[in-house]
């Protein structure tokens, strides 16, 4: 074992084992045994999760080829508990051997968070210096001017150096006694000098506002591929002198709150964006929270402006590089995406914000939930101009409030219609929309009723009164076999074979009611991974499940499942037995 150097190994805080090519351990160090404790065992399957073992196998398969792999597995530790660790597998030649480092997440996320804050504070840091920065290609005359608000960059142009050199004289933007140093700023981006700074009395950093004296200073880099690259700042000259004129420029840009971009910005930079006719997706969102007057009501506007404060930073930090957002009211926030290869990614996103938002101050909230409701639209599948797109997005909004809130709609004309985007009618109330009632618990008792007499045929029913009164986001029969498939009074939609929720270790969590609670989804992430991935693909985040069993036999028929998309919703005991009623007479009508 001449390659291995065991006292590196040993002294390494890392804990690492050496096996054979079948996982058997051969030499393991002090970190190792201070991991998975002091008891023998001679196989690394014996401390990984008995359902992560097929993949740890598949991971090792090739390794002699491969050389290296890295996978997530879930470790049993000392505690007798297990634990997601980062596992590195390392084919040692010589010895056909396998090093294998058992790295902790919670060190790589500490370092993941670590490098994330210096790139903050770096930014932070060039933001305060100058934050209007230009970028310039030599080989391809490409031009970049943006500004730095925290971890988004603001395009204010991006494209040909021509063209924007022409369009700055066009729109007077370049005071006239300086336009020939502007030329000649121009020439040293074309040229690639080495260094240079230029003083100027123009309205560039602006958007044409006012003039104000500013410096451009240049340098030029080469890049990984050895290719020249100029990059420069901007400063308006008050910065230098720190007065207070520059707080008034930088309010041309931000909403003083929240320090995204304010309302006129975020819609130049989308009309400008969309003017362009990129050829990539383009998403619009329109994001308005749920009971944020609520909050102000009870807890004042200060604690209101903390909320927006928060959801803001929620915001920035999911949407990252991907795109900018901006404030437009008071509590509704729109969005620009661009670097969203795949819906897929696109609701993740949508996902993710929704969530962070639910858990926000979610002691202090307890009485009402807050939440929020987005509404979505494509460039340029769904429209090519921005007034068009905000409408629909809009409509969207719209569309997603009235279907009970929390939740995000991606217009698609096949699913919501038509919208007339035509003339100067800017409200979404003119369009179609269904009319959606108010049911009351009353409504509900009448339909319990005619449950009882009428039977089969009003189960479609009741399930639509329950799902509209308790604001539910889905009402399933989960079957585990086929043979129930041709229940007449039930759709496809409300009837779905689902074998994996009928094994031993699910139907165990079930208790003496025959009912099951999971207030969070996220509760069941890992110990059943594919159900859990099953209701996060349909937004479901919560929800109580009913056995159907048939008395005779005990042998389970189905499962009742009532499902809400708000992590927060309260399955009170009320509300627990009122549905375990209703599933027991729909149980006795249909399987008995």
């Amino acid at each position: 074992m001449q390659n291995i150097s065991f006292h590196s190994i040993s002294e390494s805080r890392i804990p690492i084992a050496i096996t054979d090519l079948n996982l058997t351990l051969q030499y393991g160090n002090k970190s190792l045994y201070t991991l998975i404790g002091n008891d023998l065992f001679y196989s690394i399957y014996k401390v990984v999760l008995p359902s992560d073992r097929t993949r740890l196998s598949e991971c090792i398969h090739n390794i002699s080829i491969t050389k290296s792999v890295t996978d997530i597995f879930s470790i049993l530790y000392s505690d007798n508990e297990y634990h997601h660790m980062l596992l590195n597998f390392t084919y040692i030649k010589n010895n056909k051997l396998i090093k294998i480092e058992f790295q902790y997440l919670s060190d790589i996320i500490n370092e993941h968070s670590k490098l994330e804050f210096d790139l903050i504070k770096y930014r932070t840091l060039f933001t305060l210096v100058g934050d209007k920065i230009f970028e310039y290609q030599p080989e391809t005359n490409h031009f970049k001017f943006y500004w730095i608000n925290e971890k988004q960059n603001i395009l204010l142009f991006n494209g040909d150096l021509t063209i924007w050199k022409d369009d700055m004289m066009k729109q007077e933007r370049i005071a006239r006694e300086d336009l020939s140093v502007f030329l000649e700023f121009c020439q040293s981006l074309v040229e690639s000098m080495k260094n240079f700074e230029y003083q100027i009395s123009c309205s560039i950093l602006s958007n044409g506002e006012i003039f104000e004296t500013t410096k451009l200073k240049g340098i030029t880099l080469k890049d990984h591929n050895d290719k020249k690259i100029v990059i420069g700042v901007c400063l308006p000259f008050n910065t230098i002198h720190n007065t207070k004129e520059n707080h008034f420029i930088d309010n041309l840009y931000k909403d003083e709150l929240t320090g995204l971009l304010n309302k006129r910005e975020i819609k130049s930079y989308a009309q400008n964006l969309l003017r362009q006719q990129p050829d990539h997706n383009i998403y619009l969102f329109i994001m308005d929270l749920d009971n944020f007057k609520q909050c102000n009501d009870m807890f004042g506007h200060m604690f209101g402006d903390e909320i927006l404060k928060a959801v803001s930073t929620i915001l920035k930090n999911t949407i990252q590089q991907h795109g900018v957002a901006g404030r437009i009211g008071g509590d509704e926030f729109l969005v620009i995406l661009e670097d969203v290869d795949s819906e897929k990614l696109l609701r993740n996103m949508l996902r993710s914000i929704r969530a962070n938002i639910q858990w926000l101050y979610k002691e202090k909230l307890a009485a009402f939930q807050l939440g929020c409701s987005m509404g979505v639209a494509c460039y340029p599948k769904d429209a090519s101009d921005y007034d068009t797109l905000f409408k629909l997005a809009d409509y969207s909004l719209y569309l997603a409030k009235n279907k009970g809130k929390s939740r995000y709609i991606i217009y698609d004309s096949k699913l919501h219609g038509l919208v007339n985007c035509n003339g100067n009618d800017n409200s979404i109330l003119t369009q179609n929309i269904p009319f959606q009632t108010t049911v009351t618990l009353l409504d509900v008792q009448k339909k319990i009723f005619l449950l009882y007499t009428k039977g089969k045929p009003v189960i479609p029913e009741i399930f639509q009164v329950i799902k509209e009164f308790y604001k539910l986001h889905n009402i399933v029969i989960y079957i585990p076999n086929l043979s129930y498939a041709d229940v007449d009074s039930l759709n496809s939609n409300t009837l779905v074979y689902m074998p994996m929720m009928f094994y031993e270790d699910y139907l165990s969590q079930f208790i003496e009611t025959s009912t099951y609670c999971v207030t969070n989804i996220k509760n069941i992430e890992f110990t059943y991974s594919k159900i859990y991935h099953y209701f996060s693909n349909l937004s479901s985040t919560s929800y109580f499940q009913c056995l159907m069993i048939e008395p005779s036999n005990h042998q389970i028929n189905g499962i009742i499942s009532y499902e809400h998309s708000s992590v927060h919703y309260s399955w009170s005991n009320d509300t627990r037995q009122l549905l375990a009623l209703i599933s027991s007479m729909v149980n006795a009508i249909l399987f008995t």
